[in-house]
């Protein structure tokens, strides 16, 4: 009975001792796969969130601005002459233009539930939840006019940055989709472009 017993006490703490080392398996496994899908979710060269991100998370965004019927902000960025950048200093030079353009866009963005995405070669989209036109429009002059400061340099030249803002808010109704918004985005942001031409 007592080689019995001692026998079921051994069992039973190599079973405790495996389910210990199973459970911590299992967390690390957990942590490497939040840690992944964060990476699938950034662009590598700025580490602004992706396309990927905007598909995932964005419809959360909006059902969120639906429901409790708040502003939704978007800011539509594109790099004014990006291809004479690249054209007359190289793509290296172009990569570290979009590299500071990105710090700009999030040194300026504060609030934990906005969010910057790289939604193109030069172009980039921030999101705003829960922010009205003058908000949004506020931070978009910021952010052109940081730009503008900027002093990028690349083999020894300054590469002058200036970069065109569509400035979209709307309450989103139920019919109301991130793609039309996106659109509104898009347009206003070329309108801004031709006034500068």
């Amino acid at each position: 009975v007592r080689l019995q017993e001692a026998h079921a006490a051994e069992l039973e703490a190599r079973v405790l001792a495996r389910t210990q080392d199973l459970d911590k398996a299992l967390g690390e496994l957990t942590e490497a796969n939040a840690r992944l899908q964060e990476l699938s979710q950034r662009d590598a060269l700025t580490t602004l969130h992706n396309r990927q991100f905007l598909a995932e998370r964005m419809p959360k965004v909006r059902g969120t601005a639906v429901r409790w019927k708040q502003s939704l902000g978007l800011l539509m960025i594109d790099i004014d002459h990006f291809k004479q950048v690249n054209d007359v200093h190289g793509h290296a030079a172009g990569d570290e233009a979009l590299k500071a353009v990105a710090e700009v866009i999030l040194r300026i963005m504060r609030r934990p539930g906005d969010h910057a995405i790289r939604y193109g070669g030069e172009e980039f989209l921030v999101v705003l939840p829960q922010t009205h036109a003058a908000g949004a429009a506020h931070i978009a002059e910021r952010i052109r006019e940081e730009v503008e400061a900027l002093t990028v340099t690349y083999g020894g030249q300054v590469i002058p940055l200036t970069v065109s803002i569509g400035v979209a808010c709307t309450t989103p109704g139920p019919r109301t989709s991130m793609a039309l918004m996106l659109q509104l985005a898009d347009r206003l942001l070329y309108q801004a472009k031709d006034r500068k031409s």
